[in-house]
Parts: C-alpha cells; structure tokens; sequence
C-alpha cells in the first residue's frame, strides 16, 4: 500500500498515529518520574498512546482498504 495513494482523511490519522507512538516511546526516554506514583501515571500515559497508535493504525488500514474496495 503507498502512502500517497490514501485519502486524506486516512492519511491523517495515520499521521496521529504514529505521532502518537513518537510521543509516547519519548516520553518514557525523557521523564524520569521522581517517585512510584508519577512512574505509575507515566506507564499509564504511555501505554494509552501506545494503544491508541495502534487503535487508529488499525483503523486507518481497515478504512483504507474499503475505500479501496469501493473504488473497484
């Protein structure tokens, strides 16, 4: 699948997405929590943007191939 061949609009929430993962595999290398309870909200953070980069991913592939298949 090539990227340029998508729509906008799935183009775009692949753009969040994977702005999504960038922001949250840099957070867990740039904040160092000071104590147990910030280490908790941080693996809290990170792994809600990590789920929803691959919620959204996912989702962004699905919409794409059915445009696709509506084009056919």
């Amino acid at each position: 699948m090539n990227y340029r061949s998508l729509d906008s609009n799935t183009r775009r929430r692949i753009a969040l997405a994977n702005g999504a993962l960038a922001v949250g595999l840099l957070l867990r290398l740039f904040v160092h929590p000071a104590n147990a309870m910030a280490r908790n909200w941080l693996d809290a953070v990170v792994g809600c943007l990590l789920g929803l980069s691959l919620a959204v991913n996912l989702f962004g592939l699905r919409s794409a191939r059915r445009c696709r298949q509506n084009r056919a």
